[in-house]
């Protein structure tokens, strides 16, 4: 067990630097929320798409990891700074 980072916060990644404002954490369920229902409606849009034979929107998929990753990340707890 290492003392010295035992009780250290994780840094954020470069990535949630430049996409998570100090907005969102200052209002952490609000942000949560409206980037979880981002990703609802870009997978539903998506799925829409793949339906009705544009098979490009599988690539929404891939594009709506972000917006659920960018919710986790405002919701992990004392990674501020």
């Amino acid at each position: 067990m290492n003392t010295l980072t035992e009780n250290a916060a994780p840094s954020r990644s470069r990535i949630a630097k430049i996409l998570v404002r100090p907005f969102a954490y200052r209002h952490p369920r609000v942000c949560a929320s409206a980037e979880g229902v981002i990703g609802l409606w870009l997978v539903t849009l998506g799925a829409g798409l793949c339906w009705h034979g544009y098979w490009w929107g599988a690539s929404l998929w891939v594009v709506a990891a972000l917006p659920f990753w960018i919710s986790y990340q405002i919701l992990q707890p004392s990674v501020r700074s």
